[in-house]
């Protein structure tokens, strides 16, 4: 609940966020609020479509097609995610590269663990 709170302080200072809509989005997953969650990650895309190259963004897509069983979907989504640079491994990174954390690089992978 403070959580939600804090966000939509923020929310209100800067709207145009797209990090703020996946945390959002995230919020919604966890209190089950699925309709809510695909919302605030619709917004966080129409507001920067550079997070589909993001492995946050295909796991909670997956996971919220997960909670909708549309399961070959999500495992599709997930199997994609794979195909971005730097989750299968570390990689030599060009300036234009960003490196993934081993969260993110993890999160593709407990994804389909969980769907599977």
């Amino acid at each position: 609940v403070q959580a939600k709170k804090v966000l939509s302080t923020l929310e209100q200072l800067d709207g145009k966020s797209a990090g703020g809509k996946m945390m959002f989005a995230k919020i919604h997953l966890a209190r089950e609020a699925y309709p809510e969650a695909e919302e605030a990650l619709a917004q966080a895309l129409a507001l920067d479509f550079d997070i589909r190259q993001k492995p946050n963004y295909f796991t909670l897509k997956a996971r919220i097609l997960a909670k909708k069983s549309k399961l070959e979907e999500a495992l599709s989504l997930l199997q994609s995610a794979m195909a971005l640079p730097g989750v299968k491994g570390y990689h030599e990174t060009s300036p234009d590269t960003v490196s993934l954390t081993l969260e993110e690089r993890m999160s593709v992978y407990v994804g389909m663990v969980d769907i599977l």
